[in-house]
Parts: structure tokens; C-alpha cells; sequence
């Protein structure tokens, strides 16, 4: 790959310019060339502007931050709930091995629900009594397994810094609505879903706002395609239908 093959057919202001190769030192040449021909391809125009490319990718960046506070949101909520629940009653026998070998050497649930990786968290949470699986919306949804799958691949994509716009291996999951899909935004409301309902909506709403213009005066020029954007708007709706329908039953 050639440094010189980003900028031909890239209008770029002399203001950008330094800043544009410092980031390729950083960011790397290759996904700057993907982000570039992706636009290209959204446009009959033989060039691209550089505000799109940064916009581009600082988009991509914000949305991943969202998705880590939420997952780590998700994460807090099990511990805590199977915590507040077995802290002084831990001789159940619906323990996980990762989890009773341990209890078994006499260290302290917190601990161990501390050290737990996240795969063996949601392998515990499958094994809680009804009373637990309620209240983290583990009862009475339709296809757990493969959703919980999905949220497993958005996890591992997201913590390990994949580029989530250009992401090719999230998982199919099963909406709400009946519909199915493997796309980032079908993986963000598969997440949403099972958020209690007042973070998900608060996950939606800081989603939508990564969107908007957060420049300063030092910052390239926002300049994000409206192709780009992750719109959730219409699954939105539709899970507060679901989950107004739920409290009415």
C-alpha cells in the first residue's frame, strides 16, 4: 500500500493535511484506503472529501465507546444480581464449574464473579433460578440462545477495537419484530433488548447522538455521510410497543 494512493482523488484542505498523515501513522493506512473507496462507491463524484473519511472514522469510534459502557453496564447488572442474591447462600447446586471450584476453596462470590469471563458469566446466568432470569429478561424469549450468541460476537468485536462500520463477523440475530439480520444495528438493538428498559433507551439515545457535531475549532470539519449513519429509530419504536404490551399483560 502506497501513502499516496489515499490522498489521489481526496480533497483535502492544507489545515488537514498534517493532521490526515499523523493519523495514518496511527490509524493506520489500511482502513483510511477502506473508508475512502466506501465512499467513493456512495458517490458518482471521482473524489472524496477528508472530512468524510475522519468523520468516517471518528464516527465509528463513538459508537464504539456507547457499546462498551453498555456492555459493561450488561456485565455489572448479572454480577450484581446473582451477588445480592447468593453473597451469604452460596450452597446452591446450580453453580458453573468455573464457579464452584473455586466456592469450593472458600473464596468470596464477589471474587469469583469478579474474574469471570464473560462467556462463563452468561453460561451462569442461563443456570439462575426464574427469579433471577426475570429480572435480567432471561424468561420467555424467543430464540436466547442465538441472541445471546450475537451479544457475545458485539462484545468480543467491540472490546477487541474492530472497526464495527466495516465489521463483517457479527452474528444473525432475531429482533423483536419478527425480523432477522447480522448487521451492526440489527446487533445494537439485539443489545438494547436486553438492557432493562430505561438504559435502553438511554443506549439509543447516545447511539443517535454520536451523530452529532462534537468539533472544536482545532477539529477537521464533521462532515459524516448520511450512508454512514446508524439509524435506530424504527426498532426503537417497536420495542416500546413490545415492552408497553408486556406491562399491560
Amino acid at each position: 500500500m502506497d501513502v499516496n494512493e489515499f490522498f489521489d482523488n481526496l480533497e483535502i484542505e492544507d489545515k488537514d493535511r498534517e493532521r490526515a498523515e499523523k493519523y495514518i501513522i496511527s490509524k493506520g493506512l489500511f482502513f483510511h484506503l477502506q473508508i475512502k473507496r466506501k465512499l467513493l462507491a456512495w458517490t458518482k463524484a471521482d473524489s472524496v472529501k477528508y472530512s468524510q473519511v475522519a468523520s468516517y472514522y471518528r464516527y465509528d469510534k463513538r459508537i464504539r465507546m456507547v457499546l462498551y459502557k453498555y456492555i459493561a453496564y450488561l456485565e455489572e447488572y448479572y454480577r450484581a444480581a446473582i451477588l445480592d442474591a447468593y453473597f451469604d447462600n452460596t450452597d446452591q447446586n446450580f453453580w458453573i464449574p468455573e464457579i464452584k471450584s473455586k466456592l469450593d476453596k472458600n473464596e468470596k462470590l464477589d471474587s469469583v464473579l469478579e474474574g469471570l469471563g464473560f462467556k462463563e458469566l452468561i453460561k451462569q446466568m442461563k443456570r439462575m433460578p426464574d427469579a433471577i432470569k426475570q429480572k435480567c429478561d432471561f424468561v420467555g424469549r424467543k430464540r436466547l440462545r442465538e441472541n445471546i450468541f450475537a451479544l457475545k460476537e458485539l462484545r468480543n468485536a467491540v472490546m477487541h477495537n474492530k472497526f464495527l462500520l466495516m465489521y463483517r463477523g457479527f452474528a444473525m440475530c432475531y429482533l423483536s419484530n419478527g425480523k432477522q439480520g447480522a448487521s451492526l444495528r440489527d446487533n445494537i438493538l439485539n443489545l438494547i433488548s436486553f438492557l432493562p428498559e430505561d438504559v435502553g433507551k438511554k443506549c439509543k439515545q447516545d447511539i443517535d447522538k454520536c451523530a452529532e457535531d462534537k468539533n472544536t475549532e482545532q477539529d477537521t470539519q464533521w462532515d459524516l455521510p448520511k450512508q454512514a449513519r446508524v439509524s435506530l429509530e424504527q426498532g426503537g419504536k417497536r420495542r416500546q410497543k413490545r415492552l408497553s404490551r408486556q406491562k399491560v399483560n
